[in-house]
């Protein structure tokens, strides 16, 4: 497995502005959000429920893949506020988190599903401790850490 280098692309001079190091996950996800997040227009307060995939973890946030739907970019601009249930080994913990950035899987092919950026905005101790020896189990052990954050 190569070096993990960053996602340099939506930073000004090309580095990574990632504070954590960040275990590669492929951890089940819920997402529960917004209809706004499927049109930035809409005002039905109903949240939405959508399973995904963390693909990467830290202690102040996570990257999650959220399969054959397209997400409202708007959205994401908007701050609106998600709340993401891991399974992490055998606990599962719900966390509040805010996104960062929505952009498509596949630029070529918009409709292949999303990538959400978010950041942790709201964390009980119970959630963080077992993020924390979640963590420290999948980067000590060597398990997909990504360096540079």
């Amino acid at each position: 497995m190569s070096e993990y280098r960053g996602d340099r692309r939506h930073s000004p001079r090309g580095t990574d502005r990632r504070r954590e190091p960040r275990a590669g996950a492929g951890i089940e996800a819920r997402l529960v959000l917004s209809a706004a997040f499927l049109d930035a227009d809409e005002t039905d307060p109903v949240p939405l429920t959508l399973y995904a995939t963390a693909r990467d973890l830290s202690g102040s946030g996570l990257g999650l893949v959220v399969p054959s739907l397209r997400l409202d970019e708007r959205a994401c601009a908007q701050r609106h506020p998600l709340r993401v249930t891991l399974g992490l080994g055998f606990d599962t913990v719900e966390l509040r988190a805010e996104p960062v950035h929505c952009r498509p899987l596949d630029e070529r092919e918009p409709e292949a599903g999303s990538v959400i950026g978010a950041r942790f905005v709201e964390m009980g101790e119970e959630p963080l401790e077992a993020l924390a020896e979640y963590l420290r189990g999948a980067l000590g052990a060597g398990g997909g850490a990504r360096q540079g954050e």
